[in-house]
């Protein structure tokens, strides 16, 4: 499996799990007057990023734009997990699975990596016994922006 710039987030609390993570930020060029901005915790399947998150949390917004438009990085999961199972090897362990449905190839040989974000709620209950989520995002392998969606 191919996992390039890892960036793990953790939303709500505020606490970062990038000491187990390398930490990565990406520019693209500006949005299109067709975007929207929207908190990377309520990212979609199937939304495509004109920006990530910055790994030092200072921002908590990224802007969604027309997968057509080159874009960043596009989201193929949304995976519920338990507040203590959100760590790496969880977390890659759902994006490596999630993204053969997504995309119709596995991400070795693609010219793709995973990525992904976790929104850890820690609100849990018994009523919610997995507040957390990961949300998985696919780039281009190279580094270089990406046009048109990877969903098969």
């Amino acid at each position: 499996m191919r996992v390039r710039n890892l960036h793990a987030l953790c939303g709500l609390a505020a606490v970062s799990l990038l000491a187990a993570c390398a930490t990565a930020t990406a520019v693209a060029a500006p949005a299109p007057p067709d975007s929207r901005t929207v908190k990377w915790i309520d990212l979609q399947v199937g939304d495509c990023l004109a920006d990530l998150p910055p790994a030092d949390l200072s921002r908590v917004t990224v802007t969604v734009i027309d997968c057509a438009t080159a874009h960043l990085a596009e989201v193929y999961l949304r995976e519920p997990t338990a507040v203590n199972t959100a760590v790496a090897n969880v977390a890659n362990r759902d994006c490596a699975a999630g993204f053969a449905p997504y995309t119709g190839r596995p991400v070795d040989g693609s010219p793709f990596s995973i990525t992904y974000l976790i929104d850890s709620n820690q609100d849990r209950t018994a009523a919610d016994p997995m507040p957390s989520t990961v949300i998985c995002l696919l780039q281009g392998a190279n580094g270089q922006p990406l046009t048109g969606s990877a969903r098969r």
